[in-house]
């Protein structure tokens, strides 16, 4: 799984998402297809290539821009569930 679907709605937390492996970054503003990572409160920092987990603040709009959903358990992918509405809204 390498792609992520953020929403721009904040409610009462900062940032825009949580990076599971740099709890200390921040996601600070979003533009149409790319996500702001500052990662100047971490110690260490990911390398070009690497895979970071982002957990959205705020789901609604992950089902509405996705045909799939991934339940993960540690590293490996036990169900994927089809959107059944993705794509019907009119």
């Amino acid at each position: 799984m390498r792609n992520q679907v953020l929403t721009s709605d904040q409610y009462t937390v900062t940032g825009y998402g949580h990076v599971l492996e740099y709890p200390e970054a921040v996601i600070p503003h979003l533009s149409e297809e790319h996500g702001v990572l500052d990662l100047t409160a971490c110690h260490e920092r990911p390398a070009v290539g690497d895979i970071v987990h982002v957990v959205p603040n705020h789901c609604c709009v992950v089902s509405n821009m996705v045909d799939e959903v991934y339940g993960v358990r540690g590293d490996r992918v036990e169900v994927v569930w089809p959107v059944a509405a993705r794509g019907t809204v009119r």
